[in-house]
């Protein structure tokens, strides 16, 4: 398993989302969210995703791909990492974090 984590500047999304958005951190976090649940993405949390399977180094590499086609996702993006990750890893204490499993 692969974890895809970025970190975005909030003051470029705010002034990149929709006037009728009010929340840059949300916004951004569904708009990424639907790309790369979409392309292959398990389940994740804001800015953490988790792919699995075979495939699954491949499938972020093609998500990142499609996110650099993002103007402002692009310009907000202050870095971006990739983890290895054990299927037996409690990931939710790795990143001190709660999961949002896909469909929740």
């Amino acid at each position: 398993m692969y974890a895809l984590v970025y970190m975005l500047d909030m003051t470029t999304v705010q002034h990149a989302m929709p006037a009728t958005e009010v929340d840059p951190e949300n916004w951004a976090d569904r708009q990424i969210a639907e790309i790369l649940l979409t392309h292959g993405g398990d389940w994740w949390h804001g800015r953490f995703f988790v792919f699995s399977g075979e495939d699954a180094l491949s499938s972020i590499y093609q998500n990142v791909e499609r996110l650099r086609t993002i103007r402002w996702f692009v310009d907000a993006l202050e870095s971006i990492e990739i983890f290895a990750i054990s299927h037996n890893s409690d990931i939710g204490a790795l990143f001190g974090i709660q999961t949002k499993h896909r469909g929740h």
